[in-house]
């Protein structure tokens, strides 16, 4: 897993065993976890089989699985996503729903540049930059925005 610290990353993940039985077999891998307690989780993850949705198994069907996690966490954003190889499909998927024009990366220093419209841009940084540095965390990128 990328982004585990000690920010409790590890109960988040281990809600997600107890609540996701397609991660405690297995199925569902969690790839990486970035944690802002007492505002938000982001957790991407990715199926072993083709036929299972990773994103709709941590969910769960009218929501069920994530809610249980959300309130076991206070009431903590819970946002679960899915992983890429790919570092700039990964980011738009992280993003979403902000439209991201296009990213540039510089793989040698690790960072990426986020190019977007303008009033994108709050949606990206998100309050008080908050998104952009979890999201930073996790991917393990230093994270820009063209522009800011």
């Amino acid at each position: 897993m990328n982004a585990m610290t000690d920010d409790g990353s590890d109960e988040v993940s281990k809600l997600f065993h107890s609540y996701v039985p397609e991660v405690a077999d297995g199925t569902v891998q969690i790839k990486a976890i970035a944690r802002n307690r007492g505002w938000r989780t982001t957790v991407s993850v990715v199926s072993k089989n083709n036929t299972v949705d990773p994103v709709y198994s941590c969910v769960g069907e009218k929501g069920n699985r994530i809610k249980s996690i959300v309130r076991d966490l206070a009431n903590e954003l819970v946002h679960v996503v899915d992983w890429s190889d790919s570092v700039s499909e990964h980011l738009r998927n992280l993003f979403k729903p902000a439209t991201i024009e296009r990213i540039s990366l510089d793989q040698a220093k690790h960072e990426a540049t986020i190019h977007a419209s303008a009033d994108q841009h709050p949606l990206i940084l998100g309050k008080e930059r908050r998104q952009i540095e979890l999201i930073a965390r996790l991917v393990g990128w230093k994270l820009r925005i063209a522009g800011d």
